[in-house]
């Protein structure tokens, strides 16, 4: 353990160099990438003007299930979205790198590189659920903020678990792009309560579990603000649960399946 934080200090501020080595790139990414949030945020609002309930959610409720979609997404983009590199390592051979090194393959891809234009996006998604909080008759205590803070983490590993899924497949199959876009589109579902859409879709993000990357951690926080109760225990565990079940299952048989191209 000591070995894995030293290595991921160092690798901290290595990152932190190239990021101030290309300033403007920084600040131009994290604007597409507020651009594209507020954009996003919009049409919510426009949506809102004509009608005051989508799926049983006020205006405040889905502002804070937007929010926290966002500050979820871009913490797993800032610390894991380096995952999504696994298929063209694997197509140019530059996977063997990884594999030769004496650690944990997926650590180095935690470590490997930051995400930096994911930090506007981080700012944007606390603000709009400050916001959201503000207008919220809801109280802020102690075991809110437990619950908050555990069930980000635990849906920022439901969505590494997700796409460590999806890159898995890269070790039997030359390109993933087509499942990848379709697994983009059902992400973009649940950026709105799943109680709107037909049974199928609502199986789909379970099954798929982006429903517990938003949906049902705002639902528990919105509903059960002063209790820890069974729900809660489930929503903290399912992420680092899932995430260990693919690492164990889907990741390390294709690893073992995986061959160089010799390039």
């Amino acid at each position: 353990m000591k070995k894995h934080l030293y290595l991921y200090k160092e690798f901290l501020k290595i990152d932190f160099k190239r990021i101030m080595s290309y300033k403007l790139d920084f600040l131009v990414g994290n604007f597409g990438y507020l651009v594209d949030t507020f954009t996003t945020l919009f049409i919510l609002l426009i949506t809102l003007q004509y009608t005051d309930i989508i799926g049983g959610f006020s205006l405040y409720q889905i502002l804070f299930l937007y929010g926290f979609i966002s500050l979820t997404s871009s913490l797993w983009e800032f610390f894991f979205v380096t995952t999504l590199e696994v298929p063209y390592l694997v197509q140019t051979g530059e996977l063997d790198l990884f594999l030769l090194r004496p650690l944990n393959t997926l650590y180095q891809f935690v470590i490997f590189q930051l995400d930096e234009e994911a930090i506007f996006e981080l700012i944007s998604g606390l603000i709009i659920i400050a916001f959201s909080l503000y207008n919220l008759d809801i109280s802020i205590n102690y075991m809110f903020i437990i619950k908050f803070i555990l069930f980000v983490i635990s849906a920022v590993l439901i969505r590494e678990a997700i796409y460590l899924s999806l890159v898995s497949f890269s070790f039997f199959s030359i390109t993933n792009d087509g499942m990848k876009n379709i697994l983009w589109q059902i992400y973009e579902l649940s950026n709105y309560p799943i109680n709107i859409y037909p049974f199928f879709i609502k199986v789909i993000l379970i099954i798929i579990p982006f429903s517990f990357v938003g949906y049902f951690p705002v639902v528990n926080l919105l509903n059960t603000t002063n209790t820890f109760n069974f729900e809660s225990f489930i929503l903290v565990a399912i992420g680092p649960l899932i995430l260990y079940v693919v690492y164990k299952t889907i990741w390390t048989f294709g690893l073992k399946f995986y061959q160089s191209t010799g390039s």
